[in-house]
């Protein structure tokens, strides 16, 4: 499979049921890859900053990502289209979102940063 167009690759999340997964990285994009065709499926124009975590929700519905500048993206999975977006208190050069996690029922979202010592931060979706 190809990759991004231009730095590196950051987050990979897997569909909980589908064989797709969902990629994002320093091209500042969110991409959906077919896994048994090798093929991208969708992706969105780049954004304003990298991404760097994506997680996909346990019911298939949402993705989320993380941006370098420490806000939170919540995505339509089947159209990339933006649902809303959170900051977080992640806000310094160095401290962006490193991991990002949906809650078993795919109403919470918990994420730490990079950057030495961080609190988890949890949110609702």
């Amino acid at each position: 499979m190809a990759g991004h167009f231009e730095g590196e690759l950051w987050g990979l999340a897997v569909h909980p049921f589908n064989p797709l997964c969902a990629t994002c990285g320093g091209d500042k994009t969110v991409r959906i890859w077919d896994l048994n065709e090798g093929t991208m499926v969708n992706s969105i124009r780049p954004l304003t900053n990298d991404l760097r975590a994506i997680d996909w929700s346990p019911n298939g519905r949402l993705l989320v990502a993380g941006h370098m500048n420490g806000e939170l993206i919540l995505f339509n999975s089947n159209n990339l289209d933006i649902l809303s977006t959170y900051q977080s208190s992640f806000k310094t050069k160095d401290s962006w979102i490193q991991a990002i996690k949906f809650s078993p029922d795919s109403s919470k979202v918990a994420f730490g940063a990079h950057g030495g010592a961080s609190r988890i931060e949890v949110v609702m979706v």
